[in-house]
């Protein structure tokens, strides 16, 4: 484990704390980001390979408490869910948005949205869940589901209004995002960078 390593660090200033994160970001990669707050969790190995990179504009760089090896050293990280779960979600503090989350009691229990949520242990995290709850709620197909999700992320005041009339699990979607949506929005699952740092650690 000593060889992860993390840093928050302003883009520019240390080349090749820099020249990863371009590299993480391939075509994405804005040179107007320059000057702006970088963070990056990578395993220090050969090759090295990054696990967590990303950009944020605030003025200053939110440093997490406890560290992402801390974190680690709490989870079982030979559960390829418990790992991917914090690789997805570590970035400027939503990890620990999630940990408040699940040490609170949901709103309402429901032993068939826990299936459908397991991996999560319950919560709503992940952009495919939020996609296939809806498609379960609405008969609508795939590309309608990712529709609604870009809407529910971007906040469309409309889209929550209908959300309210889908009836799923003797409930609404909108209340079940209510209840178990602890994020603004959801994440992609990191899944190659998982793959990587499980390959590290338990292999």
């Amino acid at each position: 484990m000593n060889k992860i390593i993390e840093s928050h660090f302003i883009l520019g200033q240390d080349s090749k704390l820099t020249n990863l994160i371009i590299e993480a970001f391939g075509s994405n990669w804005d040179e107007k980001d320059l000057g702006q707050n970088g963070h990056i969790v990578f395993l220090d190995i050969e090759p090295i390979q990054t696990i967590i990179s990303s950009i944020s504009s605030s003025s200053e760089p939110k440093l997490e408490k406890p560290s992402f090896s801390d974190y680690l050293k709490k989870i079982d990280y030979s559960n390829f869910d418990n790992l991917l779960l914090l690789v997805s979600t570590y970035s400027w503090g939503d990890y620990e948005e999630i940990l408040k989350k699940v040490n609170n009691t949901f709103g309402f229990e429901n032993k068939h949205l826990d299936m459908v949520l397991k991996e999560t242990n319950g919560l709503l995290i992940y952009s495919y869940q939020l996609e296939n709850l809806f498609i379960m709620a609405t008969g609508s197909d795939m590309e309608q589901a990712v529709t609604f999700r870009k809407d529910i992320n971007k906040k469309k005041a409309i889209t929550f209004e209908e959300s309210k009339k889908m009836k799923l699990f003797g409930t609404t979607l909108h209340a079940i995002m209510e209840d178990r949506m602890p994020l603004i929005g959801t994440r992609y699952g990191r899944y190659s960078e998982t793959y990587k740092l499980y390959q590290y650690l338990n292999l």
